[in-house]
This record gives structure tokens, sequence and C-alpha cells, in this order.
């Protein structure tokens, strides 16, 4: 009697030391997502979509680069009034006009917090030096992909004649890409640091 008391013990305890084992080698829990599934990189994007709170958004357009789809660079900063939280940063919006009778505006934004304008710039900086392949191969690419969902990069153009030109992206769902001059690039670029200069103007 006293041995099946002692087996049963036994067995209770190797279950416990079981369940602990399985449980500390459970994957961790996935990062929070947006609304469309992809996973939120960037401090700005969370605030978009706050509920039950009033969130105060401000912005300024620093300048565009016209065509199909605009280029649009803007400036912002958010504020959520209940935790007093505040994130500047800015967007890099794709967008055009659709409809024949009434237009209306399809675009794909992406977010880029602060702190990572300044890494932008300098990616930016050195994409636009890469004029020939930095390899042994004919063709080439140098990208700068942000923390979010943005992306810039320039390559050989496909008209054979060694030109090289830059392409935006924006979007992680369904991206979004507009090729651009090397000339309109550094237009971004001043847009970029005009961006900056106006959020360190209201720091």
């Amino acid at each position: 009697m006293k041995r099946t008391h002692i087996n049963w013990f036994c067995v209770v305890g190797a279950i416990a030391v079981l369940i602990c084992a399985s449980a500390s080698t459970q994957p961790p829990k996935p990062p929070s997502t947006g609304s469309a599934g992809q996973e939120q990189k960037t401090q700005l994007e969370p605030m978009q979509s706050q509920s039950g709170t009033v969130v105060i958004k401000g912005y300024t357009e620093t300048g565009y680069i016209s065509g199909s789809p605009v280029v649009s660079v803007n400036c912002v900063e958010m504020a959520d009034l209940s935790t007093h939280a505040r994130w500047t940063g800015m967007t890099i919006e794709l967008w055009t006009l659709v409809g024949v009778r009434s237009l209306s505006k399809e675009s794909v934004v992406s977010y880029i917090d602060y702190d990572r304008i300044e890494p932008l710039l300098k990616g930016i900086d050195y994409i636009a030096k890469v004029r020939a392949s930095p390899s042994k191969l004919a063709r080439f690419e140098a990208t700068y992909r942000d923390q979010g969902s943005f992306s810039i990069s320039t390559k050989n153009d496909d008209d054979d004649k060694g030109t090289v030109i830059a392409v935006v992206t924006c979007g992680s769902v369904v991206p979004v890409s507009r090729k651009i001059t090397m000339a309109e690039l550094a237009e971004i670029k001043a847009m970029i640091v005009k961006a900056k200069e106006k959020l360190d103007s209201i720091k």
C-alpha cells in the first residue's frame, strides 16, 4: 500500500517536470501587428490606430515630386491626450488621383520616426554616389531600407546606356514604387532635410 502511494507521487512529480519543461520551450509570442497584419516597426504607426482616446495629428507638407504616382514628403507630430505620449517624424507618400467624374485619392504611406531621419539622409547620400556597378557583374542595385515600410534605391536603368536611376518604394503589404531621376532624388533629400528642420523648430 505504501509502495502504491510512492509510485503515484513519482508519476505526478514526473508529469509536473514535463509540463514545466514544455512551457519553457514554447516559442515567444509574435510581435504586435498592424491592421493589415504587418509588424509595426515604427512608433508613429500605432498612434494612427489608437482607440478609446483622442489622438491629435499635425502635419506640414515640405514638398512633392509630380508625376504618377506623386511623391509627397510631410513632417508629422502625433500626441495621445490620455497618456501624453508624443511622437514626431515624417511620412513619405505615393499617391494618384483616380476616377473620371469624381476624383478620389489612392495612396500608400510610409512612416519614419524622427530618430531614423538622419540615418535615412546618410543612406541617400551613399546610394546617390554609386554610379557604376560596385561588383564585377553588369547590373547593380544599392538600397537603403528603413525599419518601417520605406525603401529607396539606385540602380542601372534598363536602357543599357549606363544611366543610373532611383526607385522610391512605400508600403509592405502591397508595395508601390516610383522611378525617379537622380536630380529628383536630390530634391527628395532636400524635402527630408526641410522636414527635419521643421521638427527641430517645434521641440
